[in-house]
């Protein structure tokens, strides 16, 4: 449930001691991350200066993807997840607890590395989230791909961000997708994640090929 979430996140996306945003980003950087959020109508600084870099890009994210007239709580795996609450049993592929024990791992520098190249380049930002939603509109999973390769190819210090977000989630969820597969109830499984997860060589589907199934995008 969402209060059980919200407690979650204070306790893992929060510091717990004296440092704030603002003391550990520069001057510049600070200024303009809260110039943008002041800009954006819907939030200001002094929401987030308690939370750690990693869980300040999420919602600078949220803000940009809102300014392309999209809204994150109208996402094709909460309009399924909806739809599931009605007559279907759900299960996880990940909680809540794991995914933020994923992101509040990364080390203090590569959480910083990824705000900042978040705070400094907010066009590209919304240019390549523009894009993915394009390639993903036209089912072309390669193209999903190389925007992200493309990405961390440009900004090396993204790639452990890279691994832990895609390559080692891609993994664990393959893992239980398999044993959906291999379960003898009779029942079919309907598996909702995002676009990103399922391209590339280290993909869903490429990782369900390698385990001998039959892996087709419709």
């Amino acid at each position: 449930d969402m209060e059980s979430v919200q407690k979650l996140v204070m306790e893992k996306a929060s510091y717990k001691d004296e440092r704030t945003i603002q003391s550990v980003l520069s001057e510049e950087h600070y200024k303009k991350l809260s110039d943008e959020f002041a800009a954006s109508g819907m939030m200001t600084i002094d929401m987030v200066k308690q939370f750690k870099p990693w869980y300040v890009m999420i919602n600078l994210a949220s803000l940009r993807i809102m300014k392309l007239g999209m809204d994150p709580k109208l996402g094709i795996d909460v309009h399924f997840l909806d739809k599931a609450k009605e007559n279907k049993e759900i299960i996880e592929l990940e909680t809540a607890d794991f995914q933020l024990k994923l992101f509040s791992g990364l080390d203090d520098e590569v959480q910083l590395n990824l705000l900042k190249e978040a705070i400094d380049d907010p066009d590209e930002t919304v240019e390549m989230m523009d894009k993915i939603v394009v390639a993903w509109q036209s089912g072309d999973a390669e193209a999903i791909d190389k925007l992200i390769v493309e990405k961390v190819k440009k900004v090396p210090e993204l790639k452990p961000f890279y691994e832990k977000m895609f390559t080692e989630r891609n993994i664990r969820m393959t893992e239980k997708i398999a044993e959906f597969l291999t379960n003898q109830d009779g029942k079919t499984y309907f598996v909702v994640v995002g676009s990103g997860h399922y391209a590339g060589d280290e993909g869903i589907l490429k990782l369900l090929k390698k385990k001998g199934y039959k892996a087709k995008q419709l």
